[in-house]
């Protein structure tokens, strides 16, 4: 069994190794959230045990983040894609030697 405070810290490096902005606010909400007590109190009960059922639920809220995290980057990858064939496509129509 793990406490809360070993749960918090794996899973703001889970979330670190991925990249995720502001892990550390993201891993205490999401214990919070599965454990259905206040951020705050994730410091008051530190040394508690997590269950298994507990753990699985914090396991499947962090992938759900990180799946979210990486279809926003798909996404911003493929709007600046657009933008630059957009304006490729205009510097050629125009002539614009720049677009070769």
């Amino acid at each position: 069994m793990s406490s809360i405070l070993e749960i918090l810290d794996r899973s703001k490096s889970y979330l670190d190794k991925r990249e995720i902005e502001k892990s550390r606010i993201i891993a205490e909400t999401v214990v919070a959230e599965a454990l259905q007590i206040d951020r705050i109190m994730i410091y008051a009960g530190f040394e508690r045990e997590i269950t298994e059922d507990e753990k699985a639920l914090i396991r499947s809220k962090l992938a759900s983040i990180v799946d979210k995290s990486d279809d926003e980057i798909d996404i911003a990858n493929n709007n600046l894609k657009n933008l630059l064939d957009k304006g490729i496509d205009y510097l050629e129509k125009n002539n614009i030697e720049e677009a070769k």
